[in-house]
């Protein structure tokens, strides 16, 4: 149902939006790789400072369109590569692109009704927060298994990650050949995994590999890399600055290896990147599979 047919059974749009106070039915998607799209999801109403947002057909912002300043006004700049936004929705009231999406480098802040807006006074306050993302090196959106970039602060949803690394369907077996003494990536194409951390959410992920060597004595895990405090389940000896999910020693041949981590972020705003990695001194075991959850 739109605002206006609400607004009609409640007797007046004004009487709607008191009712709607700190509403918000839209969800933050990937419309392409250059446009974000805040569309309905549970209905197509969104209260922004007193007023109805209607999100029907959705509403966009392109990646190279001018971000947010900090008073919701034009900054003069688009975005730039490889770099955490903050995403707002505006009234019709706003000065700069009304009832309108856009991007800013600003944190929200709490208003008086303890809604997170661009600015809690003046022409900020015609913003409401909708989530963050996080550009790509091309200056692209990306919500991907690889790579999950864009998280809504309403109506999140529980998101997928896989990769499997180096994988050829071609019947043959696939390998990995790195032999080191140390914790060290796999150099593979598509062995990392990216997110965005939004401070409330756990996340899992698990890697699965499968002994090929009968001479096998390498372990292999998660490393979890993050701007921030990172809290897992598992944190291997010897291992400092990043976190490594539980490990294998020697197995017999054929049989497989799993590492499993869960954790949690202390602070949002953080972008993480889960790789798969090796230690021994033969070239096994092999990681095949690296997958995972994450609230987006």
């Amino acid at each position: 149902m739109t605002a206006a047919a609400v607004a009609v059974r409640l007797g007046g749009y004004t009487t709607l939006a008191r009712a709607l106070r700190g509403h918000f039915g839209g969800r933050l998607e990937q419309f392409d790789d250059a446009i974000l799209e805040l569309a309905p999801h549970v209905g197509s109403i969104v209260e922004v400072n007193g007023s109805l947002v209607d999100l029907t057909g959705g509403i966009q912002v392109g990646a190279a369109d001018n971000l947010l300043a900090a008073d919701g006004t034009d900054s003069g700049g688009a975005a730039a590569a490889s770099t955490i936004y903050h995403v707002y929705v505006s009234n019709a009231q706003a000065s700069f692109r009304p009832s309108g999406l856009g991007l800013s480098a600003t944190l929200p802040q709490l208003d008086a009704n303890g809604f997170r807006y661009l600015n809690a006074a003046g022409n900020g306050h015609h913003w409401r927060y909708v989530g963050v993302v996080r550009t790509t090196a091309a200056v692209e959106f990306s919500d991907t298994a690889a790579a999950r970039l864009i998280v809504n602060w309403y109506n999140r949803q529980l998101k997928h990650l896989r990769t499997v690394p180096g994988y050829v369907d071609d019947d043959a077996v696939t390998t990995y050949t790195e032999n080191n003494a140390a914790w060290a990536a796999f150099a593979r194409a598509g062995n990392l995994l990216e997110w965005l951390g939004n401070g409330q959410d756990a996340y899992s992920l698990t890697a699965v590999g499968v002994v090929q060597s009968a001479a096998s004595t390498g372990r292999f895990g998660l490393l979890v890399s993050g701007a921030g405090p990172v809290v897992a389940t598992a944190v291997p000896s010897g291992v400092s600055g990043t976190y490594v999910s539980g490990y294998s020693a020697a197995a017999a041949l054929g049989s497989y290896v799993t590492a499993e981590l869960a954790a949690f972020t202390a602070s949002g705003n953080m972008v993480f990147v889960a790789d798969l990695q090796r230690n021994g001194a033969a070239a096994d075991p092999p990681a095949t599979l690296m997958a995972g959850t994450v609230w987006a």
